[in-house]
């Protein structure tokens, strides 16, 4: 039978689990090995809890005696599955500790050799564990979760307070009210940063008072919140976190983390659609969206002046668990976008540029210049191969910066300048198709891709920074001899090759059939070529592999006009 203690909100009177498990069924020589129990709940409290709290009430049992229905001598006990208990032969389950041993603030499980400890701590392991019994060639087990009474006692403490200050009556404003003032009631503490601390201890800072907010809104009150990177706020100080609550299709940003004595002032306002705004010097900037919307459309006014622009890293800090945006629209107002604005968005696929916007514009979900001639951000999510459209002239600093589902990049005649961070940690990056007129790359633009093992790099290329990649132990460059790919290849110990002969697909060092079957393969879809191989397979120089290249190598080889 079972003997698992469910505590839920309120909680109820409880039962003693141990009473419970002691109670047997009798049993004939015939009934399969069992146990008189097989789920339980038994209750740890730390000592620094247990100072405040005091002793465990009894009702919350420590320990709980597994039982099994059997006389037999030859019976085992042990852990097959956890670490939170121990159990003796006589069946008797008791929750385990671990110890830290702490050094000037650094932690670890075990002592270090030749060094005493600051400090020394015994705490308990919480968890499920699953002790199992043999005997008479049968095996038994039961899950024993080992819980915090320190949950309970503060569930009790707010569901008290819920009690006596909220009814169902109240809106969900006016509840979010109620739990806010609850917030303020405790005092501002620096030595503690969450809820419960908050509670037991009757103290904390900011991210205790936020993490209490959302935590009774959520698990009380079935109202959704959550944590609010609080940083950039007009005032705030480093670190500073708050709650964006959302009700009846409104977000509100909820503040009690203010440092003065109890009761402390807290206030609820209004997030516009989720988006956070402050004054620049010819309108707002929006520098953070605490929504839930996936296809975002960022205003074009707020307070009827214009948004003219978008600030850094608006959506990294949402936390929201569904927030996975895929598009974001731009409006025509919008003069400035920081060029981390988006960076890192991995569900991101498109942006939309207002067709009256006079800097920017937008074509396959991708934002440009708005006379096209500079790639300014690529949606972090968009998947496979990117084709630099003809006319652009420039790749713009972290332009495509984080888009790790990338794979390969295009980048046409007329390009000059590839900027800072261009293509940096796009993890999955492996080929790239840099043009003749290309003059310069800047820091980082190829940073942290992993998988880019080859690339060529063009003679019109005179100036790279010393950072453009950061694993150089497995990448080669190629180039033309003499060229300042190759210094630049040698004075940073990066593996040079000279360009591949035209038509030398397979770069065997010559030129044969076999190349003009390769190329057959590869438009066949039958193998892949790298970057450097298709540069060679381009046999005509018309910037693309098509069959006219076989055709035209075979031609050679016969010593036909080709």
């Amino acid at each position: 039978m079972k003997c698992l203690l469910n505590f839920k909100k309120p909680l109820a009177l409880i039962m003693v689990l141990c009473v419970l498990c002691a109670f047997m069924m009798p049993v004939s020589a015939q009934e399969s090995l069992s146990l008189n129990c097989d789920k339980a709940e038994i209750f740890v409290l730390d000592e620094n809890y247990k100072e405040v709290i005091g002793e465990i009430p009894t009702e919350y049992p420590a320990s709980v005696q597994l039982e099994v229905n059997t006389d037999s001598d030859s019976v085992y006990w042990y852990v097959s599955e956890g670490e939170s208990v121990t159990v003796d032969q006589s069946g008797l389950v008791t929750p385990c500790t671990e110890t830290w041993y702490w050094y000037n603030g650094f932690g670890t499980t075990y002592p270090l050799d030749g060094q005493e400890p600051t400090s020394i701590e015994v705490s308990y392991i919480t968890g499920e564990s699953t002790v199992v019994c043999v005997a008479d060639g049968e095996r038994v087990s039961a899950v024993i979760n080992v819980l915090d009474y320190s949950d309970a006692f503060v569930d009790e403490k707010i569901q008290k307070y819920i009690d006596a200050n909220i009814t169902d009556s109240m809106t969900d404003y006016e509840k979010l009210d109620k739990v806010c003032q609850y917030a303020a009631n405790f005092e501002y503490s620096v030595y503690y940063s969450g809820y419960k601390s908050m509670v037991i201890f009757g103290g904390g800072d900011c991210w205790a008072s936020t993490t209490l907010i959302t935590y009774m809104c959520n698990e009380f009150l079935g109202i959704d919140a959550s944590v609010r990177y609080g940083v950039n706020d007009p005032g705030a100080g480093s670190g500073h976190r708050n709650a964006v609550v959302y009700i009846d299709g409104k977000y509100y940003e909820a503040e009690a983390g203010f440092s003065a004595p109890a009761p402390r002032p807290y206030y609820i306002s209004e997030l516009e659609g989720g988006f956070s705004f402050k004054s620049n010097q010819d309108g707002y900037v929006m520098y953070q969206y605490d929504g839930m919307e996936n296809e975002v459309i960022i205003p074009d006014t707020y307070n009827d002046t214009p948004v003219t622009e978008i600030g850094e890293a608006v959506f990294f800090y949402n936390k929201w668990d569904s927030f996975a945006p895929v598009s974001v629209t731009i409006p025509a107002s919008v003069k400035t976008i920081d060029k981390f604005s988006f960076s890192n968005i991995g569900t991101l696929e498109n942006f939309y540029v207002d067709e009256d916007n006079m800097v920017y514009c937008s074509a396959d979900g991708v934002i440009y210049s708005e006379d096209k001639t500079t790639l300014f951000a690529y949606p972090s999510g968009k998947e496979g191969v990117f084709i630099v459209p003809e006319g652009t002239v420039s790749i713009g600093d972290y332009s495509v910066y984080y888009a790790n589902e990338l794979t390969e990049v295009v980048i046409p005649e007329g390009v000059t300048h590839i900027g800072e961070g261009a293509f940096g940690d796009c993890k999955m990056l492996s080929k790239v198709s840099l043009p003749d007129t290309l003059q310069s790359i800047d820091e980082f633009a190829f940073y942290n891709d992993s998988n880019l093992t080859e690339i060529y790099i063009p003679a019109s290329v005179t100036q790279m920074s010393d950072n453009v990649f950061s694993s150089t132990d497995k990448l080669t460059i190629y180039g033309e001899e003499g060229s300042y790919a190759q210094e630049f290849a040698l004075s940073k110990g990066i593996n040079f090759s000279a360009k591949t002969t035209d038509g030398d697909v397979n770069q065997d060092e010559k030129v044969d059939i076999k190349d003009a079957t390769a190329i057959q393969k590869y438009l066949a879809e039958i193998i892949s070529l790298s970057s450097v191989q298709e540069d060679a397979a381009d046999f005509d120089h018309n910037g693309k592999v098509t069959i006219a290249d076989a055709t035209a190598i075979q031609k050679m080889l016969a010593g036909l006009e080709y």
